[in-house]
């Protein structure tokens, strides 16, 4: 667990930098929420990081792969990434992508399935992940 002091920073690099309201709309959207459903999420510029630059208009489901239904699920997405990669899947982290879906999409070089970490890997056990991430260079 990192200390409050690591956190603290961690949270104000997304606030100082305009990106909290749109790491807490991808959870939203990610758990079925409707980010436009006129809930009142304030209209200050500053709740949520919003400056008043800043364009909150459309839904980031819209740049999705769709599917010829619309579901933008992604099924018909034939593209796949052809640059060398590494996955590292932490046991607490809200999802775990099985391998097989993962090599799906991209060219997997390293999948690793580390032991301890979750969400916020390089702040709960960044040992582990650089290990992980200098293992996969080496190979190059």
């Amino acid at each position: 667990m990192p200390n409050q002091d690591d956190l603290i920073t961690n949270i104000m690099l997304y606030w100082l930098n305009n990106t909290i309201r749109s790491s807490i709309r991808y959870y939203n959207e990610g758990m079925g929420g409707d980010w436009n459903d006129g809930e009142d999420w304030g209209d200050e510029a500053t709740d949520w990081g919003m400056s008043e630059d800043t364009d909150d208009s459309g839904d980031s489901r819209e740049a999705a792969p769709t599917d010829d239904d619309g579901s933008g699920s992604g099924a018909d997405w034939q593209t796949k990434i052809e640059v060398p990669t590494a996955i590292a899947i932490f046991p607490n982290d809200i999802v775990q992508p099985p391998r097989e879906l993962a090599e799906r999409f991209f060219t997997i070089e390293r999948f690793t399935a580390m032991e301890h970490g979750g969400h916020f890997a390089a702040l709960e056990v960044p040992e582990l992940l650089e290990g992980d991430i200098r293992s996969f260079f080496r190979s190059f």
